[in-house]
């Protein structure tokens, strides 16, 4: 039995399925966070421009998509 008692299970054969569901729920998250990564990006992007904007027409829209982005429409 190479060391092993008879109630010891090989190790590879108990944790497999667990090991399985994880690596799948961790590849499932990943698409989410990339999008709140993605959105991050671009609130600061838009946040920039807005800062940046001389044009008071301009400005406005801006701060209209931004409220938008952070209040929803």
């Amino acid at each position: 039995m190479l060391g092993r008692t008879r109630s010891e299970a090989p190790p590879y054969l108990v944790h497999t399925d667990v090991m399985r569901f994880r690596e799948k729920k961790a590849g499932q998250s990943q698409p989410g966070i990339r999008d709140k990564i993605e959105k991050q990006r671009e609130f600061e992007k838009l946040v920039e421009r807005f800062r940046n904007a001389t044009d008071p027409e301009k400005a406005k829209r801006l701060g209209d998509k931004l409220g938008r982005m952070v209040f929803g429409d």
